[in-house]
């Protein structure tokens, strides 16, 4: 538990650094064997976020960024692997405008950097380059 609240206390300053980049991809050691999640650390470091987020202005949100740092730090901190996903999808959006969904996720493996029809912030760097 106290790893899960750990983690929350730290997501901003994770966030507002150049450190989000080593969230964003999974770590080359990862185990061989998976280990099994640390659901109640997990649980810890979601509740501590809501806590958080209710001091007036304070730094915390429960925003899905500020979730999956906090879960992607307390699953990393576990010896499990994981990312933080950022991507982003077209959106119906009125008056003649197209919208944009932005959201973050934390994959577990290369098959969960896909959600939802959202296509990440790498691989819009691809094809950016590509132009």
């Amino acid at each position: 538990m106290v790893t899960g609240i750990r983690a929350a206390l730290e997501t901003p300053g994770w966030i507002a650094s150049k450190r989000l980049a080593e969230l964003l991809s999974l770590p080359a050691d990862a185990p061989a064997v998976p280990r099994p999640e640390p659901g109640r650390a997990l649980s810890a470091a979601r509740g501590a976020l809501r806590a958080l987020s209710w001091i007036p202005g304070g730094r915390w949100r429960t925003s899905c960024l500020y979730e999956s740092v906090a879960e992607c730090l307390t699953l990393r901190r576990a010896g499990v692997p994981a990312a933080v996903c950022i991507g982003v999808k077209r959106e119906a959006a009125g008056a003649g405008q197209a919208g944009i969904a932005a959201h973050a996720w934390v994959a577990r493996n290369e098959a969960d950097t896909r959600f939802h029809g959202f296509s990440t912030l790498a691989v819009l760097e691809e094809l950016r380059e590509q132009r």
